[in-house]
């Protein structure tokens, strides 16, 4: 997947209810608001604090 590659999901922001995107960085992959930008929404997440990506054997 390339930075301008852009999955979306049919979750909701939790900030604007607006569409979240999985979005390709330098750092990795990330859930961001597909409103982000200056004076719209400024939701963004790693993948790993917005989805659980903990094998389900070892969740608790």
């Amino acid at each position: 997947m390339n930075k301008t590659t852009f999955l979306e999901y049919n979750f909701k922001c939790p900030m604007c209810g607006a569409k979240l995107l999985l979005r390709d960085s330098k750092k990795g992959q990330f859930i961001g608001c597909s409103q982000f930008g200056p004076s719209k929404c400024e939701f963004n997440a790693p993948m790993e604090e917005y989805f659980d990506m903990t094998p389900p054997e070892k969740r608790v």
